[in-house]
């Protein structure tokens, strides 16, 4: 695809990011679904996007334990949901975590959107947008399977719970990160102020100028916050495995 095309369809289709969706469900002791709306619960876990390569990236911290089902429930499944309403399922296995960096590489899925990885300098970048998803949000509806053993979604709109910032001024940083699920050191990236929920982590962050991606979103401030105040994007273009 020309270059120039490929932004200006970026631009068109509001940059948008995709959503990990997570359900999980109680079953009887002969591996039927039990009935009953208490018997299943779903969300957002994260967002991700895909790049022009076809390597489609998200947070490492939002990989642990996602193929492992909610407390109280027996089985689980995992799709990840575009703005068009595509849902496409992920199965264990399909994740290569890169935790010094924070971020994950997902096997299996390939975006409608493609990304263009950014090329102006970090000094050079002045504004940015930020895309993403309101984590423990439910924009899908669920259903039991034909045979009764399995839940599958649809009639996913994620649009609903999207979370879009734009013309955001990125101040460059190097990261000194120690949490107990992000361990980040030496690493530059972005520190961007805005008023973002959880979810955002695993979005990228697009230079303004011509909508290509030079971050991605994985921390907010505060840590322990829903409602966050700060949010961090490290630079991809240091990323050995893209």
């Amino acid at each position: 695809m020309n270059f120039a095309r490929a932004v200006n369809l970026l631009r068109h289709e509001a940059t948008l990011a995709d959503a990990i969706l997570k359900v999980s469900w109680r079953r009887t002791p002969f591996g039927a679904v039990v009935p009953g709306p208490d018997q299943t619960e779903g969300g957002v876990c994260a967002t991700c996007f895909t790049l022009e390569s076809g390597i489609t990236l998200s947070c490492a911290h939002n990989m642990r334990g996602l193929f492992v089902p909610n407390i109280g429930f027996h089985a689980c499944r995992v799709f990840v949901a575009e703005s068009s309403g595509r849902i496409t399922e992920l199965h264990d296995g399909c994740l290569q975590l890169f935790p010094d960096y924070d971020a994950c590489v997902i096997a299996g899925f390939q975006s409608g959107t493609r990304y263009h990885i950014a090329r102006r300098k970090v000094d050079q970048i002045h504004s940015c947008h930020l895309r993403g998803y309101e984590a423990n949000t439910g924009p899908f509806q669920s259903r039991v399977t034909p045979d009764g053993r399995s839940v599958e979604i649809h009639s996913a709109n994620i649009s609903s719970v999207a979370q879009t910032f734009n013309a955001l001024i990125p101040r460059p940083i190097i990261f000194q990160v120690n949490s107990a699920d992000v361990k980040v050191n030496n690493k530059p990236g972005y520190i961007l102020d805005t008023a973002a929920k959880v979810g955002l982590s695993g979005g990228p962050m697009l230079d303004a100028a011509d909508a290509t991606v030079a971050g991605l979103c994985f921390i907010g401030l505060p840590a322990d916050a829903h409602q966050k105040t700060q949010i961090g994007a490290i630079d991809v273009r240091q990323f050995p495995f893209i």
